[in-house]
């Protein structure tokens, strides 16, 4: 435990229960792999809620919601886990669990519940913000967890504006985002998808208004 998460264990039972996934445990009236996972989820929510504080001091409540969701989706959570070996330290019946996309993302929310347990809030503290650190690009968790269209469009309704996004399509798989406002030309986005050059597009309008649309 301490080479893959830099974690001392003293109560090796928790560790063994986190990594025994429900299917295992056979029967069992009460899921200690469950339990664990009530648990982590709480533990890990606190810890982000906090780091996204400590880290974007510039975020309101609702921007800083909608990370928070995207780091902690069942997606952001299983990449996680299978980087750092998760799936492959996880027992099960021996039934293939890995189509199911919330498995090890559960499986990592049982294994903080375990660290919790046996080492306190600090060192789970620790290892979660290490862990997401390590494998998330937080600014690129940000663009895409922030709905800038969703954005201009509430803005475009809220000041009786009109707005349109045109898209052509480019050499070599790009896409060209023209954002429009009244008939003008305000900002464009490139990208190698339509929607990602959309969200550019509209990022760079709402940042540059951002002062001036409250």
């Amino acid at each position: 435990m301490y080479e893959k998460f830099g974690v001392f264990v003293y109560r090796t039972h928790w560790y063994s229960k986190a990594l025994t996934h429900s299917s295992k445990e056979k029967k069992a009236a009460v899921s200690t792999f469950e339990r664990l996972e009530f648990l982590g989820d709480g533990v890990i929510e606190l810890i982000i809620r906090d780091y996204l504080m400590q880290r974007f001091d510039d975020k309101t409540e609702g921007e800083l919601t909608k990370l928070k969701s995207f780091l902690l989706s069942r997606k952001t959570l299983g990449k996680i886990a299978r980087e750092i070996g998760v799936d492959q330290m996880l027992k099960t019946d021996g039934r293939n669990l890995s189509e199911r996309t919330s498995v090890y993302g559960n499986a990592l929310e049982s294994l903080f519940g375990a660290i919790y347990l046996d080492r306190g809030y600090k060192r789970t503290q620790k290892v979660v913000v290490q862990f997401f650190d390590r494998h998330i690009d937080l600014n690129m968790a940000s663009e895409k967890a922030h709905n800038y269209k969703g954005e201009v469009i509430e803005w475009a309704q809220r000041m009786g504006k009109k707005w349109k996004l045109e898209s052509q399509e480019l050499p070599q798989k790009k896409f060209l985002a023209t954002l429009f406002i009244d008939g003008d030309v305000q900002t464009v986005g490139v990208s190698g998808s339509k929607k990602d050059a959309d969200q550019k597009a509209c990022r760079i309008f709402w940042d540059y208004n951002r002062t001036e649309q409250g």
